[in-house]
This record gives C-alpha cells, structure tokens and sequence, in this order.
C-alpha cells in the first residue's frame, strides 16, 4: 500500500511540474510579445487604416516620424499600372542657403524643409472576381510587376541602373523579399521586392534617406519589413495581433477580398 502512495505522490508532483513548466513557457512567451510589441510601438508609425490599405489588405507600419504626402512622390508616368501607390515622409528644417551669387544670406531668412527620409509603396493585387459587380476593363498596359517597378526607379534615381539580378533573397522574420541598396546623389536607397511565384499579392518598398542616417534608420526599416503583413493576416494585424499572431509561417495567410 505504501508502495501505490509513494507512486501516486511521484506522479502528482510530476504533473505539478509539467503544469509549471508550460505555464512558464506560456508567460515567457507573452512577456516576448509585449516587449516586441513595445519595440515596434518605440520605432514605427502606426499602419495607416484608410483608403487602398486597408481595403487591398496592405498592412505597412512605416518607420517612426514618417507622415503620409499628399501624392506619389516618384515619377508615376501611368497609374493604372498600379493598385496602390504611396509614400510617407519626414522633412525637416535647416537654414536657408546663401544665394547663388555668393552674397550672404538675408538677415531673417526662413528656415526651409528639406527630405530627411522617405518611404514609397508600390502594390498590385490579384483579387477573385465578384460575380455580382459590374464588369471593368482590365489594364492593358500593364507588364510584369517587377519590371514595371525597376523601370519607374531607374527613371527616378537615374544613373542607377537596376536589374533583377542585383537583388538578393533576404528574410525578414517570416516575410521573404528580394532586396538591393545603392547610393545615388548623398542618399541610400533600399528597395525590397515582395513578389513570390502564384501569390495575389505584389509589392515593392523603397526606403530613401541620408547615407549618414544609415545607423540611425537601420533598426526602424528593419522592424518595418517584420511587421509587414498582407491578406488574411494584414486584416489580423489592422485588428491588434502582433508577432506570431500575424507572422506564422509567412506569405499572405489567405485571399485578398473580392472586388
């Protein structure tokens, strides 16, 4: 008898550990999230939730002090050739220059902004037709997305001249991109490609700012690219999910919404 008590106690305090241990990785693992989310919170701007955002399901939280501009701040020759375009941007002021003459500067003159950073989106969406909707014509002048995309940058930030070959395969927590960074004229330019084979979704994201900023911005467009979520899972993040909630095993998480 004292031998099934002895066995009977073992078991318990074995439960009793199990059930502390999972406990613990269960706290630890929303302590994680809390600090993640504080980190992302620190770091970038809120997701912007009106217009083609929230209705292509396009969930981008850009980097602290970056504002939606009134318009697309690069060259936009078509605009039919996307379904989404944006930039967000933080100017700031300095003094205004002398004249081009080499007089001094008026006593008085206003300070004048200039662009400290910039982020520019670029997105196209394969959405399941709804059958009760009038029919629209399709574009005609569209190409492929990705040719489309280095075409428009070649012809902003010329001499650069951008080929898909340049780009690497990087991982951003589980958002798989394309990416390259170049120079041009005292600024960085970094441009990240989110097309994979068969998915709906298609978006480029191209970070410019100072190449002096780079230790500063680093860790924000980092955390940016992290968080970026699309389909079922951007509509999880425009809810409040954050880290595993929305991220999971990557891609968009379900279909874009019917037109």
């Amino acid at each position: 008898m004292r031998r099934v008590w002895a066995i009977l106690t073992s078991l318990s305090l074995l439960a009793g550990v199990g059930c502390s241990s999972s406990y613990d990785i269960r706290m630890n693992k929303t302590l994680e999230d809390m600090r993640y989310r504080k980190r992302l919170d620190d770091n970038l701007m809120p997701a912007p939730t009106k217009g083609k955002f929230e209705e292509l399901l396009v969930f981008v939280r850009p980097p602290k002090n970056l504002e939606p501009a009134k318009e697309f701040l690069l060259p936009l020759t078509d605009p039919t050739k996307f379904d989404l375009e944006a930039s967000f941007l933080e100017a700031q002021k300095v003094d205004a220059p002398p004249p081009s003459d080499g007089s001094p500067a008026a006593e008085g003159a206003k300070p004048v902004e200039v662009q400290k950073q910039s982020l520019h989106i670029l997105g196209r969406v394969k959405r399941p037709k709804n059958p009760n909707a009038k029919k629209k014509a399709e574009p005609v002048n569209r190409g492929e997305f990705v040719p489309d995309v280095l075409a428009l940058l070649n012809a902003a930030y010329a001499p650069a001249e951008l080929t898909i070959d340049k780009f690497k395969e990087t991982n951003k927590k589980n958002n798989k991109f394309k990416q390259h960074s170049f120079a041009v004229s005292g600024k960085n330019v970094q441009v990240y490609l989110y097309s994979p084979k068969g998915d709906p979704y298609e978006v480029a994201l191209i970070f410019e700012y100072p190449s002096k900023e780079h230790g500063t911005l680093y860790s924000k467009i980092e955390l940016c690219l992290e968080s970026f979520a699309l389909g079922k899972k951007a509509r999880s993040a425009f809810s409040g999910a954050v880290g595993d909630e929305v991220t999971g095993e990557g891609g968009t998480g379900g279909t874009p919404a019917v037109f």
